[in-house]
């Protein structure tokens, strides 16, 4: 952020001009005042960029302090966001963060997966496994037939269908 406050103090920036691009389309967002650095957004107060230090430390309140409930990455970062704060790289930081706290870790959602892959219903002879199903009410259709009886064999996938004017 230093190289952001000499930019906008004196005018300085890189000799690379991709970098000073860079730099000026950044320093866009930011301001000076009282030799502090802050960011204007549109859906929140201005922020006030804080230093590596601090970052860390306003981090570890919001997260574990008094009113700290240990969120998840994105809800901790936009939380920190809405209390005032910013630095560059917060939404990584705050992943790194989350990665690294034991109590978010031990009682996190677990994923709902299955341990081992599903198993296959088929069966190793021609027609013993079928399945059979109703379908409709479908539109008229002629000899005023509504539904279709379908019966699938799993392991040859072979199908056999009727058209019925009722279900009995």
């Amino acid at each position: 952020m230093t190289t952001f406050i000499a930019y906008l103090r004196d005018g300085k920036h890189p000799k690379d001009q991709n970098k000073a691009k860079y730099q000026k389309h950044k320093a866009a967002r930011l301001f000076l005042e009282n030799n502090q650095l802050y960011r204007r957004t549109f859906s929140a107060p201005t922020l006030k960029c804080v230093e590596p230090e601090e970052a860390d430390y306003c981090l570890r309140k919001v997260h574990e302090g008094i009113c700290g409930d240990h969120l998840a990455a994105e809800a901790l970062s936009y939380k920190i966001i809405r209390q005032g704060y910013y630095w560059p790289k917060i939404h990584s930081d705050v992943v790194a963060y989350i990665k690294n706290c034991t109590q978010c870790q031990k009682f996190s959602n677990v994923p709902k997966q299955s341990p081992s892959l599903p198993a296959s219903m088929l069966s190793s002879i021609f027609f013993t496994i079928w399945g059979i199903d109703i379908m409709g009410p479908f539109p008229r259709a002629k000899g005023d037939l509504h539904y279709v009886l379908v019966a699938i064999d799993y392991m040859t996938k072979w199908e056999e269908d009727k058209a019925m004017r009722m279900i009995n």
